[in-house]
């Protein structure tokens, strides 16, 4: 999938100077090819993370247009970005964000599961027996197969970063922000 940017830029009301407004990104043109790793470096507090945001559909940006495919994200209705996201995306948080009640493979089906309901399917039919066997492959090749059942708060800083990482990798997305 090849992800565009024109122009985006997003900003925030704060004193700066003599201005009222914080550039978090400004008037940035970017172009993401399919097959590609793309890495983006930069100081604390530089925009890395918001422009991640802004690609990935979770946050709007004040002017600009990000498109995959040609399909403009924010144009979208929310409900229509939302399976966007859940279908083309997967995203590694900063922090290894884990849901601590809940167990290994809640954790990594989650998002998934949603999808599964609003196609009107649910964990036992062929697509969810199918990332079923995809996500214990993940599992296996990431080394926590015996983990699946454990909560995630009894997990270490590492073994949650994996959990996050077959998470976004288990629905097979085009994209992934890390």
């Amino acid at each position: 999938m090849r992800l565009e940017t024109k122009g985006i830029e997003k900003w925030y009301f704060r004193r700066r100077g003599d201005s009222n407004r914080f550039y978090a990104v400004r008037k940035c043109d970017l172009t993401l090819l399919p097959g590609t790793l793309t890495v983006l470096t930069g100081r604390s507090g530089s925009g890395k993370t918001t422009l991640l945001h802004m690609l990935s559909g979770i946050l709007t940006p004040d002017d600009g247009t990000v498109l995959a495919d040609d399909l403009d994200l924010y144009a979208m209705d929310d409900r229509s970005l939302s399976a966007f996201r859940n279908a083309h995306t997967g995203m590694l948080p900063q922090g290894g964000d884990v849901l601590p009640d809940l167990t290994v493979m809640e954790n990594i089906l989650l998002p998934h599961g949603i999808r599964l309901a609003q196609k009107g399917k649910d964990a036992e039919d062929p697509g969810g027996r199918a990332l079923r066997e995809h996500i214990a492959a993940l599992m296996e090749q990431m080394e926590i197969t015996d983990l699946q059942n454990v909560p995630a708060k009894e997990l270490s800083g590492g073994e949650r970063r994996r959990v996050c990482g077959i998470r976004a990798l288990a629905g097979r997305p085009g994209l992934i922000f890390a």
